[in-house]
């Protein structure tokens, strides 16, 4: 997933447009072969405060070690970003910490999908799913891909599950959870994705 690999260009490119790259830095594939694999990893840093503007300032890093990736990255791990968050908030005057991450609702953007990644995600990128209905890393990424490169696929694919199954939205958080799975999983079968 480096950023001048040319199969991301274009993902890289949308999501600059969309999120602030912080950081992209590559770890050589060696330093994992001690645990049986030499497959290279990458740690990106996107903050969800506006756009990437400057590609200059993002710290990017090709097949460093992870001592090298955790000394460039140790100012960034630095930053009081709860302190960054609430500052936004509070000068927007709403209180919503959650609608200052990213600018407001435009065109395009739908409501519901931000609920479903604040209610299965676990603020690092990963899924949290409920136990009794689990989401696989899989169908976390295929769906993100979906909510950036074809929300309106995605959008009326969900619109449709919706209008077939006719959930009730629950109000306690775990049943919330369970809900949003389960919107999640059917609206991946319905585009085949499953």
């Amino acid at each position: 997933m480096a950023a001048d690999r040319p199969g991301f260009r274009d993902w890289w490119l949308e999501i600059g447009s969309r999120y602030h790259v912080r950081a992209n830095v590559g770890i050589d594939g060696q330093e994992y072969a001690r645990f049986g694999t030499t497959f290279g990893n990458q740690i990106i840093v996107v903050d969800r405060d506006g756009q990437t503007t400057d590609e200059a300032a993002m710290i990017t890093a090709d097949r460093f070690s992870v001592r090298e990736a955790f000394r460039l990255l140790e100012d960034l791990s630095r930053e009081d970003v709860y302190g960054r968050v609430r500052e936004a908030s509070q000068q927007a005057g709403n209180g919503s910490t959650a609608r200052n991450l990213r600018p407001g609702t435009a065109a395009g953007e739908n409501p519901l999908l931000e609920l479903m990644g604040l209610l299965l995600g676990d603020g690092f990128g990963a899924v949290q799913s409920p136990p009794t209905l689990p989401i696989s890393s899989q169908q976390w990424l295929d769906w993100h891909h979906l909510a950036l490169m074809k929300p309106e696929e995605l959008t009326a694919a969900m619109n449709l599950v919706l209008e077939m199954e006719r959930p009730e939205l629950p109000t306690e958080l775990t049943a919330m959870r369970l809900w949003a799975a389960s919107l999640m999983l059917s609206t991946l079968d319905q585009l085949e994705m499953i």
